[in-house]
C-alpha cells in the first residue's frame, strides 16, 4: 500500500462528499473532498514554485513547518505538503519563543508556511528565515518563509515530525516513516470497520501524533472528519452538546485521552453517549491510564453497542503498539510489525514477572533527535519507561519507572494510588503527585467515600496525605493531565496551610493526629485510634519541618500507644519560653519509658557543643527561643575547605566569652575552626587523609580546644 497514491484514489472517488466538518461558535463550515483537493493542489504549486527558485534547497525530503491560527486548515495544508513530497510537522504558535525556536533548530526546517497573523505573533522565532511569498487562500493571507540552511534529515525519507509532549520525560524531536505509521493506519481502519459513512472525531491536536490516525482514516476510506474549535474542546459540556446533541451526522468512531473522555459525568455519558440507541461504533482511548474496566461497565446503558479499545502506544514509535478490548484489565495484542518485549534493568528478559515494557520492530522505526539510524532492516527496541506485569503474554500496565519512589523504606507507586482511586465508585479522574515536603498529594474529581476506600485498598505506605477534590482537572493542549499544574496547586495549598493555619506546636500536633489516625481525639492511644508506624512517621515529618526542635522521643510516645493528652504533655516540655530572658526551665525526658512526669533540670554550663545528623552530644541541650517563629535561611559567610565536606560540623560555645565556634573538616585533609558569626578562620591544618569524620572536644577547658577525630584510613 502506498499511502499517498490510496488518498489519491480516494479524493477522486469521494469527490463531491463531504469530507471535513467544522463547528466553531461561529457557526459550521463544511469541505468536500474536491474543495480540499483544490486547496491542496494550490499549496503544492506554492511549494514547488518557491523551492524550485531556491537553488540551495532542492534537495528532497525537506522539512516544513506549519502555523495554522485554525485547526481545520491543517488537513488541507498537510494534503499539499505531501503532494509536493515533502515532510510536514505542525507547531503549537503558543509555545514559550525559546521551544519554538528549538524546534526549528532542531528540525533544520527548510520552509515555515503561515497565516499572516501568526507572523507577527512568532516575529521573534522568524530572524533566520526570509518571507518569500504571500498569497491568499480559503479566505486567509498565508506566507511561505525559507531558510538556505541543508535539511539534515536527508539519510531517510519521512511524512511528518512531531514533538514528544515531555509529559514522560524531556521533550523529543521524532520524525516518522510512511512504514511506521502505515501499519496503524491499515490496523485500525480494518479493525474500526471504517467506511466512507463513518464520521471521525478529530479530539487530538495536529501536534500530537494521534491526530496523523484520525487524518488518514478519513483520507483513505471516505469517512468524514469532523472538527470542533479549541473554545468549544475546553469547556466538557460544550463538547457534548457539539458532538451529541446538535443536528448532524452522528459521530461513529472517537479517539481521545481518557482524561478528555471522563471530564463528562457518568450520567451525561450514560444518557447520551453510550445509551442504547447509541451511533458510536468506536470508543478508543489512549495516551493515558485506562480506567479500570469496571468504570465502564457502570456507566454503559444495557444494550449499548459500542466498542472500546484501549490503545497503549508512545510517540517513539508513532503511534500505537498495542491494542486491547477495554472490558479487560491488560494492555492486549501487539498491533502489525511490532513487538513486544518486558526486561529488567540488566536488559535480560522477562517472560514472567514485572520489568520495563520495549517496543521493538525492524520496520516501524522512528528518527529521535539527531541519532544515526542504521541501514538495512535491523531490529530496534525503544524503551517506553512503563513498568509492566507480564504472565503468559499478557501484559498489565503498573507504573511509570519514576513515578515509583522509597518512602518509610517502602516502594510506592504513585500511579499504584491514582489507579486506586479510580476504582473508587463515583471517581473518573485522579492524580498522583508531590509536594515540596514530598508528601503524597492526590487530585480527585469526587470525593465520595474515597478515604475508606483507599484504606482497604493500599497498604499503608501508599495512602496519600493530603486529598484534593477539583472538578475540572488541568489539562495539557494534548489532552492529558497537566501534572505540572498539579505539582504546583500541591504546593500552594501547602503554603496555604503555613500562612492560614498559625497554629501553636499543639494545637497542630492535634491536626496531625485526627488526620492520620482518621479519628476523632478521645482518650484512645495512637494505636488504638487507628495509627501506625508510617503515619507515626508522617506526623513526625510534618511536626519537624513546622517547629525544628520537635522531641525525637515524640515517635515512641506514639508506638508505645500513649494518648493525645500523654503526647502533649511532652510537647509542653520542649517548649522553652523567654520572658525576660529567663529561660523555662522544663525540659523532656530522653526515658520516656519511666513517665514523662519527670523534667529535667537546666543546668548552664562552661560550654555546651552539638553534632548534627540527628543527636545531641554531651550533658546538655541547646537552647532555643525561636522554637515557634519561622525559619528562613541566608548566606552569612563561606569558606573553601578544597573539597566536598561530609562530616557534621561541630559547635562549641563559651559561655563566659560568650563566644562561638564551629569546627569542620573536608576530604581535602583540611581540618579548621572559625568564629560562628563572623567567619573568621582561627586556624586549620592539612592532615595525610580526607576526613569524614565530626570533631570531638575535651570537656576540661584547659587547654584551648582540643579535637579528637577519626580519618579515613581509621586512624585518630
Amino acid at each position: 500500500m502506498n499511502l499517498i497514491s490510496d488518498v489519491k484514489n480516494v479524493f477522486n472517488l469521494h469527490a463531491l462528499k463531504t469530507s471535513l466538518i467544522y463547528c466553531s461558535r461561529n457557526g459550521v463550515i463544511k469541505f468536500t473532498f474536491h474543495d480540499i483537493s483544490n486547496a491542496s493542489t494550490i499549496i503544492k504549486f506554492k511549494i514547488d514554485s518557491t523551492f524550485n527558485n531556491e537553488v540551495d534547497l532542492k534537495s528532497s525530503n525537506k522539512c516544513i513547518a506549519l502555523f495554522m491560527h485554525l485547526n481545520y486548515l491543517y488537513p488541507i495544508f498537510i494534503y499539499g505538503i505531501l503532494l509536493s513530497g515533502q515532510t510536514f510537522v505542525c507547531m503549537d504558535e503558543s509555545a514559550p519563543f525559546d521551544l519554538i525556536e528549538n524546534n526549528l533548530s532542531k528540525l533544520n526546517i527548510s520552509a515555515i508556511i503561515l497565516t499572516d497573523i501568526l507572523s507577527k505573533k512568532i516575529s521573534h522565532c522568524l530572524s533566520s528565515f526570509q518571507c518569500v511569498d504571500t498569497f491568499t487562500l480559503l479566505g486567509f493571507t498565508f506566507q511561505i518563509w525559507i531558510s538556505e540552511c541543508k535539511n539534515k534529515y536527508t539519510q531517510r525519507s519521512f511524512l511528518y515530525a512531531v514533538q514528544t509532549s515531555g509529559s514522560t520525560g524531556l521533550p523529543k524531536i521524532v520524525c516518522v516513516p510512511e512504514a511506521c505509521i502505515l501499519p496503524n493506519i491499515t490496523q485500525l481502519r480494518n479493525e474500526f470497520a471504517v467506511t466512507q459513512d463513518d464520521v471521525i472525531l478529530s479530539a487530538s491536536p495536529f501536534t500530537f501524533d494521534p491526530s496523523i490516525i484520525e487524518l488518514f482514516l478519513t483520507f483513505t476510506t471516505g469517512a468524514s472528519l469532523f472538527m470542533v474549535s479549541d473554545e468549544i474542546k475546553a469547556i466538557p459540556n460544550d463538547l457534548l452538546h457539539t458532538l451529541f446533541c446538535t443536528n448532524h451526522k452522528p459521530i461513529t468512531i472517537i479517539q481521545m485521552t481518557p482524561t478528555v473522555f471522563c471530564r463528562w459525568s457518568s450520567k451525561d455519558i450514560q444518557e447520551k453517549i453510550l445509551n442504547l440507541d447509541s451511533k458510536l461504533k468506536v470508543l478508543a482511548l489512549g495516551g493515558e491510564q485506562f480506567p479500570h474496566p469496571n468504570y465502564f461497565k457502570e456507566i454503559r446503558s444495557t444494550g449499548n453497542k459500542t466498542k472500546i479499545y484501549n490503545l497503549y502506544g508512545t510517540t517513539e514509535v508513532s503511534c500505537w503498539s498495542m491494542i486491547s478490548n477495554g472490558e479487560v484489565e491488560t494492555l492486549g495484542v501487539p498491533m502489525s510489525e511490532t513487538t513486544i518485549q518486558v526486561k529488567d534493568k540488566d536488559g535480560n528478559l522477562i517472560t514472567d514477572g514485572v520489568g520495563e515494557l520495549v517496543i521493538g520492530s525492524s520496520s516501524r522505526i522512528c528518527q529521535i533527535n539527531d541519532e544515526i539510524l542504521p541501514e538495512g532492516k535491523n531490529f530496534i527496541f525503544r524503551p517506553t519507561g512503563d513498568l509492566v506485569q507480564v504472565a503468559k503474554s499478557k501484559y498489565k500496565y503498573l507504573a511509570r519507572k519514576d513515578n515509583v519512589i522509597k518512602r518509610w523504606g517502602h516502594k510506592v507507586s504513585l500511579d499504584e494510588v491514582t489507579s486506586s482511586a479510580m476504582q473508587c465508585k463515583g471517581t473518573s479522574i485522579a492524580f498522583c503527585v508531590l509536594d515540596k515536603m514530598k508528601r503524597i498529594v492526590l487530585f480527585v474529581n469526587s470525593n465520595d467515600r474515597i478515604s475508606e476506600h483507599l484504606k482497604k485498598n493500599l497498604k499503608k505506605a501508599s495512602l496519600p496525605d493530603i486529598i484534593l477534590v477539583i472538578p475540572n482537572f488541568p489539562l495539557t493542549k494534548h489532552g492529558k493531565i497537566d501534572k505540572k499544574v498539579l505539582e504546583q496547586l500541591a504546593n500552594e495549598h501547602f503554603e496555604l496551610e503555613i500562612k492560614t493555619k498559625s497554629f501553636g506546636i499543639i494545637d497542630f500536633f492535634k491536626i496531625l493526629w485526627e488526620r492520620y489516625t482518621n479519628s476523632l481525639i478521645d482518650s484512645s492511644g495512637f494505636i488504638d485510634s487507628g495509627g501506625n508506624s508510617i503515619s507515626a512517621l508522617q506526623i513526625i515529618s510534618e511536626m519537624s519541618f513546622r517547629f525544628p526542635m520537635t522531641s525525637p522521643d515524640m515517635i515512641k510516645l506514639l508506638l508505645q500507644n500513649n494518648t493525645l493528652n500523654q503526647c502533649c504533655d511532652l510537647l509542653n516540655g520542649c517548649i522553652v519560653k523567654n520572658h525576660d530572658k529567663t529561660p523555662d526551665k522544663r525540659k523532656f525526658d530522653s526515658n520516656v519509658s519511666k513517665g514523662i512526669e519527670k523534667k529535667l533540670k537546666f543546668v548552664e554550663p562552661d560550654r555546651i557543643y552539638s553534632q548534627c545528623k540527628g543527636r545531641s552530644y554531651g550533658d546538655q541541650i541547646i537552647k532555643n527561643h525561636y522554637l515557634t517563629k519561622q525559619i528562613s535561611l541566608e548566606f552569612v559567610w563561606k569558606y573553601d575547605l578544597g573539597k566536598c565536606v561530609d562530616a557534621s560540623p561541630t559547635l562549641i560555645h563559651y559561655k563566659k566569652e560568650n563566644l562561638s565556634l564551629v569546627a569542620v573538616g573536608s576530604h581535602s585533609g583540611k581540618l579548621a575552626v572559625f568564629q560562628l558569626h563572623s567567619g573568621i578562620n582561627l586556624w586549620e591544618i592539612n592532615l595525610h587523609d580526607r576526613i569524614e569524620s565530626s570533631v570531638s572536644c575535651t570537656n576540661d577547658g584547659l587547654c584551648g580546644i582540643v579535637v579528637i577525630m577519626a580519618k579515613y584510613t581509621v586512624s585518630i
